[in-house]
């Protein structure tokens, strides 16, 4: 993944209780990526939400959108 791919919630996403507020047919874009160690956090924005409402996830809770 990368910065600007179009995203949705994978099924391990949704299954958290965490991403509630986010619907599982909802779009969001990649807006950043942080590397802390090995693993990455992806900055996505919701297209649903305004512009200053980001979430941080991991890849496993992130996949591509058809």
């Amino acid at each position: 993944m990368k910065v600007g791919d179009l995203i949705m919630l994978s099924a391990a996403g949704r299954g958290t209780g965490l991403n509630k507020h986010v619907g599982h047919k909802e779009l969001g874009i990649i807006k950043r990526i942080i590397t802390p160690h090995s693993t990455n956090l992806y900055v996505v924005n919701w297209m649903k939400y305004s512009a200053n409402f980001c979430s941080r996830y991991y890849r496993r809770e992130l996949r591509f959108a058809k």
